[in-house]
C-alpha cells in the first residue's frame, strides 16, 4: 500500500514478477477494507499516507490481525527515532525507500516464510 501511483504499481510489479499474488490500495482506509474483504499473508504499508498515518493503520491492522505480517515501507525510516521504534516493536519488517528489487522481495520472503 502507497498513496504515490508510481511507487505502488511499480512495487506490485516487482513482487508479481517474484510470483507474489498483488493486491495494491492506496489508502489507509482501502488496505482496512480489503483486510475485511480478504485474506492475505502479508501486508507492505507505507508510513506516509494520505488519509491516515501508515503507523495507524499497522496498529489498527495488527489488533484486527495480530499474526498478520505487516512489513513497513518508508523513505522517513532514518529520520525519526520515535518511527524506528515503533516499527521495530510492532512491524515484522522494513524496506527503506528507495529500494533495491532483490532487497525488497528477500525482506518479504524472510518474513512469510517465519
Amino acid at each position: 500500500m502507497d498513496d504515490d501511483e508510481g511507487v505502488l504499481v511499480t512495487t506490485k510489479e516487482i513482487f508479481e514478477l517474484a510470483d507474489y499474488s498483488v493486491e495494491a490500495v492506496e489508502t489507509g482506509r482501502k488496505c482496512l477494507e480489503a483486510l475485511e474483504e480478504g485474506s492475505f499473508d502479508v501486508i507492505i504499508l507505507d508510513i506516509m499516507l494520505g488519509d491516515i498515518n501508515g503507523l495507524e493503520v499497522l496498529r489498527m491492522i495488527k489488533r484486527l490481525q495480530p499474526n498478520l505480517p505487516v512489513i513497513i515501507m518508508s523513505v522517513y525510516y532514518d529520520q525519526d527515532v520515535q518511527t524506528q521504534q515503533i516499527i521495530a516493536e510492532e512491524a515484522d519488517g522494513c524496506i527503506k525507500k528507495p529500494f533495491k528489487m532483490e532487497e525488497a522481495i528477500s525482506t518479504v520472503d524472510n518474513v512469510v516464510k517465519r
